[in-house]
């Protein structure tokens, strides 16, 4: 949910159960809403009005723990692709 938000700089509710939906399939609304505020609650997330609804806008934190875990997962792969490879020359 929060590189959903991050990606797209902001996101309405919508926008990220939509993102969701597509996929993982359908999801149940009060889990949304629950995680959600579990960001917000973490200083990840903020919710901004704008306009005749609100909007998920991710805070300078929700950015740096989102670019930290990409960078951590791709560290990762790395390796692991490594690995793998050093495998097939045996």
């Amino acid at each position: 949910m929060l590189a959903i938000i991050v990606s797209k700089k902001s996101a309405s509710w919508n926008d990220v159960k939509n993102r969701l939906e597509v996929a993982w399939g359908e999801f149940n609304q009060n889990t949304l809403v629950f995680h959600l505020n579990w960001l917000i609650d973490a200083g990840l997330v903020e919710k901004v009005p704008m306009d005749d609804r609100y909007v998920y806008s991710p805070t300078k934190l929700g950015v740096k723990r989102t670019n930290d875990e990409a960078s951590e997962l791709l560290k990762e792969l790395g390796v692991q692709h490594g690995r793998r490879k050093a495998q097939h020359q045996d």
